[in-house]
């Protein structure tokens, strides 16, 4: 779990990538590609990714709309 904000957190696995807007309450679908952690540096503009084989990726928190 990447935790941006009181209300905006994004969470991983391999099933997918989901994302919250309202502090946990509902969850939408991001993505369907497997991580398996994701860190957010506080004061970031990108929450960071990692899987397996050395995948990685960043997603910009402005996409959390």
């Amino acid at each position: 779990v990447a935790h941006v904000d009181e209300n905006r957190a994004l969470v991983c696995g391999t099933s997918g990538i989901d994302y919250t807007l309202d502090g946990g309450k509902t969850w939408k679908a991001l993505s369907k590609d497997s991580y398996h952690v994701a860190r957010y540096p506080p004061g970031g503009t990108y929450i960071y990714l990692a899987g397996s084989k050395g995948k990685v990726a960043r997603i910009p928190i402005s996409d959390l709309k």
